[in-house]
């Protein structure tokens, strides 16, 4: 994790185990992003753990193998209390991720990756992500 990653999460506790999505989805839910109403896309999601980020996948077949296990990474978590829901979203017509203090339940993320995948599939093979430039510097 690079020295940005730190200061956008400010006093969130840093465990170098984690996979980078959870730092976004804490991020969002201490407040960081405050221009997100419900939670982050995939596509967005996708792209800000991609090295460097951004990058656009060399292949369909690796974009949709990434995506799949970052859905079934998310699905699966539970942590201190803490389990990633899906919300559905009218602006991106698809379901977006944020962190909820629910708990866990086998379909506890409200969307199947089915859906998630006929929705944002095209756009994460293509490589549109759809990151503001002011985004882009606070995943950095």
């Amino acid at each position: 994790m690079c020295r940005s990653h730190i200061q956008v999460l400010g006093a969130i506790k840093i465990n170098r185990r984690m996979n980078p999505w959870i730092y976004l989805l804490l991020a969002f839910r201490a407040g960081k992003f405050p221009e997100y109403n419900y939670g982050f896309t995939p596509k967005l999601i996708v792209r800000a753990c991609q090295i460097p980020i951004g990058k656009k996948f060399d292949n369909e077949e690796l974009a949709y193998k990434v995506t799949k296990q970052l859905f079934l990474e998310m699905k699966s978590y539970d942590s201190n209390g803490l389990i990633v829901q899906s919300t559905f979203c009218d602006i991106h017509k698809g379901a977006v991720f944020n962190l909820s203090d629910t708990k866990w339940k086998e379909n506890s993320i409200n969307v199947t990756f089915e859906k998630l995948w006929n929705r944002y599939g095209e756009e994460i093979k293509k490589g549109r992500y759809n990151i503001s430039n002011s985004d882009y510097k606070k995943v950095k």
